[in-house]
């Protein structure tokens, strides 16, 4: 619970952030995350080689989906486990297709938490 946890959020919606970050910071206080909410953003924060734990993407944003944000991300050569969420399943293959090792409804955030202990876990 000690360790510092950087964590990449991409979503449009700020309240999410906060909704997803009071679930962590139950399992790891000691949370730094960076936040973008437009593909711009993304590739912007993209080139200053910032590193984290774990991504964490919204399936659908204004400008971008889940899926391109993963293409994107490992097309630069980003290995980092990502997890998309997505209050709607219905593109949770093209997700995984792209790379994410995990699709996870916004809804259930007992699951987040949990996926993200498993993700740290095997870094150890």
């Amino acid at each position: 619970m000690n360790e510092i946890t950087n964590i990449l959020f991409i979503e449009d919606l700020e309240d999410d952030v906060i909704l997803m970050q009071h679930h962590i910071k139950q399992e790891y206080s000691n949370l730094n995350y960076d936040w973008v909410d437009s593909k711009d953003k993304l590739l912007k924060l993209l080139e200053t080689e910032k590193n984290w734990d774990i991504i964490i993407c919204d399936n659908s944003l204004p400008q971008l989906n889940g899926h391109e944000a993963v293409e994107i991300i490992r097309q630069k050569g980003i290995q980092t486990p990502i997890i998309c969420v997505s209050g709607f399943s219905k593109d949770e293959e093209d997700c995984l297709d792209a790379g994410a090792v995990k699709f996870i409804d916004k809804a259930n955030l007992d699951e987040l938490v949990e996926t993200i202990k498993e993700i740290l876990s095997k870094k150890k």
